[in-house]
């Protein structure tokens, strides 16, 4: 929230409003912060400076190099690769619905209350299977 002189779209001022800076730095009154933004919520304003951003391209050597050391439980045809997150790649099992996690480093990670645990490779194929 700021408390500013005047709304950067409207003029209102600051005693009859509260007013929110967007992205842009510009200040708003919650009237045009709504007009402008109607599908954002302004509590979550701050919360999205927090979530992680996953990333767009796809990285499948991870789970290459795993389903060439581990043929008859893994087959790279079985997953779905669903971002990544930092240097972990996220790829999703089709029949199970379950997530194994590697990293660049060929290290496996497990996701348990918004963040990620470091685990051994076996407990990752036992948890995707």
């Amino acid at each position: 929230m700021y408390y500013g002189q005047y709304c950067d779209n409207c003029d209102v001022e600051k005693g009859r409003k509260t007013f929110i800076e967007d992205h842009n730095g510009y200040h708003l009154c919650r009237s045009c912060y709504k007009e402008w933004y109607p599908k954002v919520k302004i509590n979550q304003c701050t919360v999205d400076r927090f979530i992680q951003e996953v990333k767009t391209t796809m990285n499948w050597i991870p789970l290459e190099n795993l389903s060439e050391r581990k043929p008859n439980e893994i087959n790279c045809c079985d997953f779905m690769h669903m971002g990544a997150v930092g240097d972990i790649n996220l790829y999703k099992s089709i029949a199970t619905r379950r997530y194994i996690n590697i990293d660049t480093d060929n290290g496996y990670w497990r996701y348990h209350n918004g963040e990620y645990y470091q685990i051994d490779e076996g407990t990752a194929l036992r948890r995707v299977n």
